[in-house]
């Protein structure tokens, strides 16, 4: 015996012209068209603000680049110039540094030279001797008291730059080897 179905044929007419009500694929239609206008438009933007600067940048290196030619056939190639004054120009040409030295430069001692070196007694170099004034000292001082403080200190700092620059005696460099020494502990072998 055959099975019969029976279909109410309105009902699937209807159910087939209904719009769906969920997207197929989870995530909005509207979602993908907002999408595409935007990238649309970003594309758009980009393509106008980097079009111009790319001619713009073209056109003035041409620009130079004409310049620089009339400027050659004006006035002729670009030469280097020497503007050192004789002295230095001299010494160059005659050894300077690099040349072969008349005699060998040995300094044993400062009365022995050989050759054209002279011994020379080199000290450490001059520096600027840098007093800070202390500023909450002078917070606390009047316009007289100020002027007095910062007056001192400007004679102190003359007096230390007078002096030169200090120096360590041998002395005072071996104890400070000595007390490093001790610091660092016994040597090791590793």
């Amino acid at each position: 015996m055959p099975i019969e179905i029976i279909v109410n044929e309105a009902l699937v007419s209807q159910h087939a012209m209904a719009a769906q009500t969920s997207p197929m694929l989870g995530v909005n239609p509207k979602l993908y068209r907002h999408f595409a206008i935007g990238t649309i438009a970003i594309a758009v933007i980009v393509a106008v603000f980097s079009s111009g600067e790319t001619q713009d940048a073209i056109a003035k290196n041409q620009q130079q680049i004409a310049i620089k030619k009339a400027d050659e056939a004006k006035f002729g190639k670009t030469r280097l110039v020497d503007n050192r004054d004789d002295r230095v120009k001299q010494s160059i040409e005659s050894g300077g540094f690099g040349a072969e030295p008349s005699a060998p430069m040995i300094i044993d001692s400062p009365g022995n030279s050989g050759g054209d070196a002279m011994a020379t007694d080199i000290g450490p170099p001059k520096m600027p001797v840098i007093i800070e004034p202390n500023q909450a000292m002078m917070a606390k001082m009047n316009a007289d008291e100020r002027k007095a403080y910062l007056k001192a200190l400007e004679d102190d700092a003359k007096k230390r730059a007078a002096k030169g620059p200090y120096v360590p005696t041998k002395a005072q460099l071996a104890a400070l080897d000595e007390a490093s020494a001790a610091r660092a502990g016994p040597p090791s072998t590793d």
